[in-house]
């Protein structure tokens, strides 16, 4: 084995080992459904691995084929060309969701905090959760343009969820069906 593949497997299981520890994780269980030979090789609008965040009581679809990697509270899925990800992490204080979404910016490698935009209040997957929904062009660091939204969500109980997605519209705007999807998927356990 190649120490480069060593190290791979080797953080691989340090982060399945320590994952479960962090808040707001998740348990994960592969439904992947990979059908196509584009540029990522997963067709627009599908998902992938079913992610259950306990604490909140919902679950959701992951963009297919994208790579888990968690971050302090978060959960990150990042796409295959790293031009597209998807976070989300989950909170319960009052006011809180103001300081994880400009805890997004880093996360998310913005170069300064978007553009909110208008905030629509909606509802998200099968089971209409309430939510506040926000989109709007932003720009990462090194300069290319993005577009993001994200979504705070009531899950019906004490926990809420914050999850996001952003797009490098320069070179990843394929990704933005597949990350939209996947908030769409979001649904009671």
């Amino acid at each position: 084995m190649s120490q480069g593949r060593f190290l791979d497997v080797l953080l691989c299981g340090i982060l399945s080992l320590a994952t479960p520890m962090l808040d707001g994780c998740c348990r994960k269980s592969k439904t992947d459904t990979k059908t196509s030979t584009g540029p990522t090789g997963v067709s627009a609008g599908t998902t992938g691995e079913t992610v259950t965040i306990p604490n909140a009581g919902v679950q959701f679809n992951a963009p297919g084929g994208w790579t888990r990697t968690p971050f302090g509270d978060w959960i990150k899925y990042l796409s295959p060309d790293k031009y597209a990800a998807l976070a989300f992490v989950t909170f319960n204080k009052p006011g809180e969701s103001t300081r994880r979404i400009s805890e997004m910016v880093r996360l998310l490698d913005m170069a300064s905090p978007p553009d909110w935009g208008a905030r629509k209040v909606g509802t998200l997957g099968p089971n209409s959760l309430k939510a506040n929904i926000g989109d709007g062009p932003c720009t990462l660091n090194g300069g290319d343009p993005c577009y993001f939204e994200y979504a705070t969500v009531d899950t019906g109980n004490s926990n809420q969820l914050l999850i996001v997605y952003i797009v490098n519209t320069a070179k990843g705007k394929q990704h933005k069906d597949n990350a939209s999807a996947s908030i769409r998927s979001l649904r009671k356990m």
